[in-house]
């Protein structure tokens, strides 16, 4: 459990360090995506509904206008984890 919740927290604190990053060279993609995410690694661990989360991040994905980032990501995805394509009948 102590393991699970420090690498939540370096993935957090992480995403923390590249939002402020963002922000100080005004990179905008870079702002946004960490800003997304960095709250992301605790919530796989407090409970909360992870389809509920999903939604949330793709609203906020679709709000700061990160459409092509979130669809080459599913790309990638679906090329890693092939089992979770949608129309796979194992899936």
């Amino acid at each position: 459990m102590f393991e699970q919740h420090f690498l939540a927290y370096i993935l957090y604190s992480t995403l923390v360090e590249f939002r402020a990053q963002g922000m100080e060279t005004d990179d905008k993609p870079l702002y946004w995506k960490s800003h997304l995410l960095h709250n992301v690694p605790f919530k796989l661990f407090d409970g909360s509904n992870a389809k509920e989360e999903y939604e949330r991040f793709m609203k906020d994905v679709e709000t700061f206008k990160l459409d092509k980032w979130i669809e080459a990501k599913k790309t990638d995805f679906y090329i890693s984890f092939p089992e979770f394509l949608p129309d796979n009948p194992i899936g």
